[in-house]
């Protein structure tokens, strides 16, 4: 810490000598007369171990080694000089203009204090006794006029004297103060006390200048913090015989820097926690800040201070923390910074000890005046993260190349519906790119008429429901079937996101099952409907007989003799001549009419809206005609007949397994009479 000194100046030695808040040390200054006689204004001197100037001054070549030195000398009205205002310190200080300008506000506080009372400053000639008393009271308005307290102890008689400032600190009055030691240090706060003595105890032992700083309660009961100087005085013979110093109340900066540290503290502890890097740097590119992940991410050994850690960086240059590589990559955004701008960056570091994959942030720190002295710095480790997004990116990768090869349209559709993803299927068959998709809404990818068709089956799933439909598509002459199943992306707060869209093509799945049904209704052997359909065909032919009233016919119908055809010629040539005589029947009844195989060389025709019974003997004698043709099969002859019997029905509804029996017995008859004709069974009709 400087010192701050106000010194009245006889000759080349020091006669008096106070201390202001911040003196360490008090020493007598030679060989400086000189200076301050030729002084207009004030003398600063940077490095006085340097100064050939003062190659031969004590304070500088001996204890306190004095380096820094800036004195403002305080002159009188007629310019003569009274005394110096002087900041020293053992080190070298770095003065802003701000603090010129409050030492130089002290001087002037000083100097109109000495001016403005009538107290003559005595010259060079004048006795030194008599110039130390005059200066004395000079000083003591100074210094009371800036709430300094001054005391003084005599060591003979231990009788204290306080200044008024001294009752203002304390408490209390000359009338009530005992002005004895003890007096004093029943003011001391007691965890203090000890300190206090043994610090007294050591300036008087080594004569040397007493320096402390220390709490008080005072007589109301209020605790303060007192910033205290002194220094011996001795005799002729070198005897101490007073102490003398002065006290300053300093709660106001003590408690500001308690609170400061709390907030430093409290600053780094958040910054510590933090799972980032948090750093500044100076223009030369060297840490001044850094929290302790610098030394957790790159086991860097900070150093352990009473209370806290300091991250081994501090001091250190970014280079030499992160390597020349890395520092060169992240170079440019600090200098960016350094000219005025914020910068943020994701970087790929080179291969070094810095992260792989960064966020840099970097920004400019301004000092009071708004200069810029550095960068702020925020480094987080994107490492995990991109790696993460590179597992992703692969396993969409593997997603897309897997659903791009499926016969499927897939896509997911945000709640505000539009496209996230879409595979190659969907866009091969909507005509668009995947480039143009991603984005856009469904409207837009696929068309108002396709949308509308299929907007409110999304809404649905937008609503949580699972939804599956199946719509067709194109042209009557070669319809499409989308099968389209939706499923609900419903994140963990039970919020839907979006929709998982699945359209599968089930066009020929549909021809499929269309061949399905038919060859569950169709004969495969004739094309004729078979026995499934048959019913269904009779039940429907009931049905309009009811209302119509009109006569329906059931011809039941075999081949004559069939079982000698399989077996002398074989089942082909058998269901060669099954084939011609459904073929045959086909030729001779109406496009109305029904013909169908139920079994083996069984036969059926429904005859509907018949006007009279003639009408289905007339059909019957035709196909019983028509059979008797020849039929040729392997260049051999066959020649096939047919017995059919016929039922009628009109009227009320009939039981239909009752009509086909009555229908069966005529068959039967047919034969009994020689086959090759029809018979009609009456009953019922």
């Amino acid at each position: 810490m400087a010192s701050i000194r106000i010194r009245q100046l006889q000759g080349p030695e020091l006669r008096f000598a106070t201390g202001f808040d911040g003196i360490d040390t008090l020493v007598d200054i030679d060989n400086l007369w000189d200076f301050f006689d030729g002084m207009e204004g004030f003398l600063e001197v940077p490095d006085a171990s340097i100064d050939l100037r003062f190659s031969n001054a004590s304070v500088v070549t001996c204890s306190p080694f004095v380096r820094f030195l800036f004195s403002v000398v305080l002159r009188s009205a007629d310019n003569n000089i009274l005394c110096a205002l002087s900041v020293m310190a053992p080190h070298e200080v770095e003065l802003t203009d701000l603090h010129r300008v409050a030492i130089k506000e002290i001087a002037g506080i000083a100097i109109a204090a000495l001016r403005s009372h009538d107290i003559p400053v005595l010259g060079l000639e004048d006795t030194p006794l008599k110039t130390e008393l005059a200066t004395n009271n000079l000083l003591e308005m100074a210094i009371q006029d800036n709430d300094i307290g001054t005391w003084e102890l005599d060591l003979a008689s231990g009788e204290l004297q306080w200044n008024d400032v001294m009752f203002e600190l304390f408490g209390g009055t000359r009338g009530t103060f005992g002005g004895l030691e003890e007096d004093w240090l029943k003011f001391v706060h007691p965890e203090d006390v000890s300190r206090v003595k043994q610090e007294l105890l050591c300036a008087l032992e080594n004569s040397a200048t007493f320096s402390s700083e220390y709490r008080i309660r005072n007589i109301e009961g209020v605790v303060k913090y007192i910033n205290a100087h002194g220094t011996v005085i001795r005799n002729s013979i070198g005897q101490p015989t007073r102490l003398v110093g002065s006290n300053r109340d300093v709660s106001d900066r003590v408690l500001a820097q308690v609170q400061l540290q709390k907030s430093e503290r409290r600053l780094r502890m958040i910054t510590d926690k933090l799972p980032v890097l948090i750093a500044s740097v100076d223009k030369e590119y060297r840490y001044t800040f850094a929290n302790n992940n610098f030394d957790i991410w790159y086991a860097l050994g900070g150093l352990n201070i009473p209370g806290h850690q300091v991250p081994g960086v501090i001091g250190k240059t970014v280079g030499e923390v992160f390597e020349t590589a890395s520092f060169n990559a992240i170079k440019p955004y600090i200098d960016q910074a350094m000219n005025g701008n914020e910068v943020s960056v994701e970087l790929d570091m080179p291969p070094s000890n810095a992260p792989p994959h960064i966020f840099l942030y970097c920004a400019p720190e301004l000092d009071d005046r708004g200069q810029i002295i550095g960068v702020l710095g925020l480094v987080i480790d994107r490492t995990a993260e991109v790696q993460a997004r590179k597992k992703i990116a692969e396993s969409e990768n593997q997603l897309r190349a897997i659903t791009d090869n499926l016969p499927a349209l897939i896509a997911y559709v945000d709640a505000e519906e539009r496209v996230r993803f879409i595979n190659r299927t969907y866009c091969e068959r909507l005509k668009i790119t995947k480039e143009y998709a991603i984005g856009k809404t469904m409207l837009e990818v696929e068309g108002p008429e396709l949308h509308a068709k299929r907007r409110d089956f999304f809404l649905r799933a937008l609503l949580g429901e699972h939804v599956e439909f199946e719509a067709q598509y194109g042209e009557s002459s070669a319809p499409v079937y989308m099968q389209t199943k939706l499923v609900s992306d419903v994140d963990p707060d039970g919020q839907v996101k979006g929709v998982f869209k699945l359209c599968t093509d089930v066009s020929d799945l549909k021809r499929v099952e269309a061949e399905l049904r038919k060859s569950a209704r169709i004969d495969s052997l004739t094309g004729l409907p078979n026995r499934v359909q048959f019913n269904e065909s009779l039940k429907l032919a009931h049905d309009r007989n009811i209302r119509s009233g009109a006569i329906t016919a059931l011809l039941y119908l075999d081949i004559d003799y069939f079982k000698q055809i399989n077996d002398s010629l074989g089942h082909g040539a058998g269901d060669s001549v099954l084939s011609e005589f459904a073929n045959r029947i086909k030729s001779v009844i109406r496009s109305t009419d029904t013909a169908a195989r139920l079994a083996g060389d069984e036969f059926v025709v429904i005859l509907e809206d018949l006007t009279c019974a003639q009408q289905a003997k007339t059909i019957a004698s035709k196909i019983n005609k028509i059979m008797r043709a020849p039929i040729w099969i392997n260049h051999d002859e066959i020649n096939i007949t047919t017995s059919i019997g016929i039922a009628f029905h009109r009227g009320p509804a009939t039981d239909l397994n009752d009509w086909i029996s009555r229908a069966d017995r005529a068959l039967y008859r047919a034969k009994a009479v020689g086959r090759d004709t029809f018979v009609v069974e009456s009953a019922g009709f």
